[in-house]
Order: structure tokens, then C-alpha cells, then sequence
């Protein structure tokens, strides 16, 4: 995590090194951004608490070029634990 609360996502498929930063977007709407090195968003989760179980449900939305990212699934899951630790750390606060 940087100074400004977001998290800097460095992968190494083949090879090739790629930076990908994890935001969170809005403090009253509380909603999560992937975003590659250029700022093109890729995707957007909305955490929503479940009370009985305490513990959260996602929305994802995708965009197209998020699609087309032979390692989706990887950032996919990396996205989710990102949050999972974002929401953990504003909670123990």
C-alpha cells in the first residue's frame, strides 16, 4: 500500500513485468477500482456486508479490455484478496 491508500500490484507473466494499481474509488458509496499503469480502469467491485455471516459479498463489473487479459483470472483473484485486505485494515481502525 502507498501513501495514498492505493496498492501497487507488480506481475511477472512471462516474463514481462506489469503494474497494476487497486483503489479504492468512493468513502460513501464504498466501491473498489483495478486500473493498469495508464489509468485504463479494468474493473469495478461493490462490497456489500452480509451481517449474519460478517463477512462481504462482491459485485464485479468488468470492462472489455479486462476481458481480453489472457491472466484475468489471476488478477481477478488477486483483486479480491486486495479488498478483503483494504476492507480488514479500515475496519481495525
Amino acid at each position: 500500500m502507498n501513501w495514498n491508500g492505493n496498492i501497487v500490484v507488480r506481475s511477472h507473466f512471462k516474463g514481462i513485468a506489469k503494474d497494476y494499481i487497486f483503489r479504492h474509488k468512493s468513502f460513501f458509496r464504498e466501491s473498489f477500482v483495478l486500473t493498469d499503469h495508464e489509468g485504463t480502469e479494468l474493473l469495478m467491485m461493490k462490497p456489500q456486508i452480509k451481517w449474519r455471516q460478517m463477512n462481504y459479498e462482491f459485485q464485479i463489473t468488468t470492462t472489455d479490455v479486462f476481458g481480453t487479459n489472457v491472466n484475468k483470472n489471476i488478477l481477478l483473484m488477486n483483486s479480491l484478496l486486495c479488498a478483503n485486505y483494504y476492507l480488514s485494515m479500515s475496519a481495525q481502525v
